[in-house]
């Protein structure tokens, strides 16, 4: 299994500039770099491609919907403009050497109306239908990102993304397995891995309080076991928070510090930690 991190470990806030950070991921022992598409991006993007290969690590990329891009909504003006969006999303990717965009793909993320959750789904499976040709030509994945009901009432398990992306038949989308979201929502973990089958593209990691894997209580043994079983031999990336007081912190609700003065480090153990349990 390929391992690396998401560059949000490292930033303040969103807009950061990725570039900086992709050489510190690789000291840690990353082979995979994940950056968000919130990034402060390079206007060319074959600088990142460039960066990567240079420091022999893959890229892969994350984002998410916002009110006016959400593909869930019944406004047709809204819809159009959140396909456009991920198709823009799914150049940027391909621009910079990557094959893999997964994040909240499906709506707003934070939006909660607790209604009309079969029309909302199904214009959802409509909406990423549009964008699937392009990504398949440009040789993308997409990966459907379930989130916990405090941030979405929409696709909070695994069978909900499964159930998208079967209607989309696309052989390049399916789903992300976060971790952290999963422990919140799924009755089984490894129940939820097998009914994901083939449709599981990527995984983030973190512990049970979102810090970094090694210093909570998860049962990793299980996962990876889990994981084994399925036969997934892809990508995992830590995607932690362990500093209060930055906008990514309150975006991501870290009000605990949860690592030391030297994040880099902390990182380092943590790769270490999962690779010492098989990973």
């Amino acid at each position: 299994m390929r391992l690396g991190v998401h560059l949000g470990y490292f930033m303040e806030a969103w807009g950061d500039d990725p570039l900086p950070l992709i050489p510190r991921a690789r000291a840690a022992g990353c082979e995979v770099v994940e950056i968000s598409l919130y990034s402060k991006l390079p206007e060319q993007l074959e600088i990142l491609r460039r960066t990567a290969e240079a420091e022999a690590v893959e890229l892969t990329f994350t984002t998410g919907l916002q009110p006016q891009t959400d593909i869930s909504s019944a406004d047709p003006a809204i819809q159009k403009a959140g396909i456009e969006y991920l198709c823009r999303c799914v150049e940027q990717v391909n621009e910079a050497g990557g094959h893999l965009l997964s994040g909240v793909i499906f709506g707003c993320w934070g939006a909660r109306s607790g209604n009309d959750f079969e029309g909302r789904r199904m214009r959802v499976s409509k909406g990423l239908a549009q964008v699937m040709p392009l990504a398949e030509q440009l040789d993308v994945d997409l990966g459907i990102e379930p989130i916990n009901r405090y941030e979405t009432d929409l696709v909070t398990t695994l069978s909900i993304a499964v159930e998208i992306a079967r209607k989309v038949d696309s052989p390049r989308l399916g789903i992300l397995l976060d971790l952290f979201h999963a422990q919140l929502e799924e009755l089984s973990l490894a129940g939820a891995i097998a009914e994901a089958g083939s449709y599981l593209k990527h995984i983030h990691l973190a512990d049970n309080h979102r810090g970094l894997p090694g210093t909570g209580s998860f049962v990793w043994e299980a996962l990876l076991h889990a994981l084994e079983e399925r036969g997934y031999q892809g990508r995992a990336v830590i995607e932690a928070f362990t500093h209060t007081g930055t906008p990514v912190a309150r975006d991501t609700a870290t009000w605990v510090n949860r690592g030391s003065e030297n994040p880099d480090l902390d990182l380092k153990k943590s790769l270490d930690f999962l690779r010492s349990g098989g990973w």
